[in-house]
C-alpha cells in the first residue's frame, strides 16, 4: 500500500483522479496539493511512495500567477533532491507544454524526464476527459513498480 501525493490544480481532473486512486487497493493514503509551493509543503511535512504530478501548475495555491507550462518540473527537482526514493508519474492532459517561448511535446518531455530523473520517473500518462485509458495506465505503472 502506497502513500500518494497528487499535485493537480484543475478541479475536474483532480476530482476524477482522487475518485480513482481512493478506490485502488494500492492506495493507503492520499494527500493533495494544487501548486508548486503546496506540493513542496506536503513533501516537507510527510513522506510519500508516489507522486502523481501535473506539469502545468501555478507557483502558489491562489493561482494568481496562472499555471506554469512546466511548473511540475520544479516539484520534481525538489523531490529528487529531498526524497530520491519517491517515484513520480506525470499525468498531463496536454499534447505539448510551453515554458516561455519553448514548446515541448509530451514525447520529448517523457525522454527529458527519463534522462534527468532516471528510475524515479515511472512514466508519463496522458489524461483525456473523453476516455478512461489513463486509469488503466496508472494502474499498470503502479503494478509494475511493485
Amino acid at each position: 500500500m502506497k502513500r500518494i501525493l497528487l499535485v493537480e490544480d484543475d478541479e475536474f481532473k483532480r476530482e476524477k483522479i482522487i475518485d480513482f486512486v481512493n478506490r485502488q487497493s494500492w492506495c493507503a493514503l492520499l494527500r493533495v496539493a494544487v501548486s508548486v509551493s503546496g506540493a513542496i509543503d506536503e513533501i516537507d511535512k510527510s513522506s510519500f511512495d508516489l507522486v502523481l504530478l501535473d506539469m502545468a501548475i501555478p507557483n502558489h495555491d491562489e493561482g494568481a500567477d496562472g499555471a506554469q507550462g512546466l511548473g511540475g518540473l520544479a516539484v520534481f527537482r525538489y523531490l529528487s533532491f529531498v526524497a530520491k526514493g519517491t517515484q513520480v508519474i506525470v499525468v498531463t492532459q496536454f499534447e505539448a507544454l510551453s515554458e516561455g517561448s519553448t514548446v515541448v511535446d509530451i514525447d520529448t518531455l517523457q525522454r527529458l524526464l527519463s534522462l534527468e530523473f532516471g528510475p524515479q520517473f515511472l512514466g508519463l500518462i496522458r489524461y483525456l476527459t473523453d476516455n478512461d485509458n489513463w486509469k488503466m495506465d496508472i494502474d499498470s505503472l503502479m503494478k509494475s513498480a511493485g
